[in-house]
């Protein structure tokens, strides 16, 4: 999608004029020929781990925008999709500027998208805000501390959105690639360790035999 044709979609969705099915499928074939890139959040939900009685709960997410450099203000047009993982606290959800959500799991909430602002650079500075069209949000500070705001349930736990109510906070990142598991981790490790007992083993040997 070209930057042309992603402006004048932002401009009908805040503008109120994709109300049609037909409208929105057209927007849906405009935004599906841009290549949308993914930026992984990776976070440690503070709260979460308090109410769970224990020191760390991981929660991740996946944020997709399209012709966006880094390092660059965010705006409408760059904002495809956010998926939450949701946590003990908070319901898993879905936020995207399409208003056919046929394909959410029946397990995840589903937001629209309102507005998107702040900046990304991998390994560097983040900032990142996402607005719901409900009220409620996704935000990531410049220091590293986030919070969101979500649905547990049939319930709304703050509206407006606010770190103050009870949420999912702590810290987080963006990255180029999820980050992996520390099961997922150790395992790694073990795999390595195990190729270079064999490649040792292997020198070894051809040191004796010469």
């Amino acid at each position: 999608m070209t930057g042309a044709n992603a402006m004048r979609l932002a401009t009908l969705i805040i503008g109120g004029a994709l109300t049609t099915p037909a409208a929105w499928a057209v927007a849906a074939e405009e935004q599906a020929l841009a290549v949308a890139v993914p930026f992984y959040f990776e976070g440690n939900c503070e709260d979460c781990a308090a109410a769970a009685g224990r020191t760390s709960f991981r929660v991740t997410g996946v944020l997709e925008l399209v012709n966006y450099a880094q390092g660059a203000d965010l705006a409408e047009e760059n904002f495809v999709s956010f998926s939450y993982s949701g946590s003990n606290l908070l319901d898993p959800y879905v936020v995207t500027v399409f208003a056919n959500n046929a394909a959410v799991p029946a397990d995840t909430a589903f937001h629209y998208f309102a507005s998107i602002s702040g900046n990304i650079t991998l390994g560097g500075p983040q900032a990142v805000r996402i607005d719901f069209g409900d009220g409620l949000g996704f935000q990531l500070s410049a220091d590293g501390s986030f919070f969101t705001c979500g649905v547990r349930g049939n319930r709304y736990y703050g509206v407006p959105c606010d770190p103050l109510w009870n949420d999912d906070l702590g810290t987080g990142f963006f990255a180029a690639a999820p980050v992996p598991e520390p099961a997922t981790s150790a395992l790694l490790g073990l795999g390595l360790a195990g190729l270079a007992w064999r490649r040792r083993q292997r020198l070894d040997t051809s040191a004796s035999e010469a």
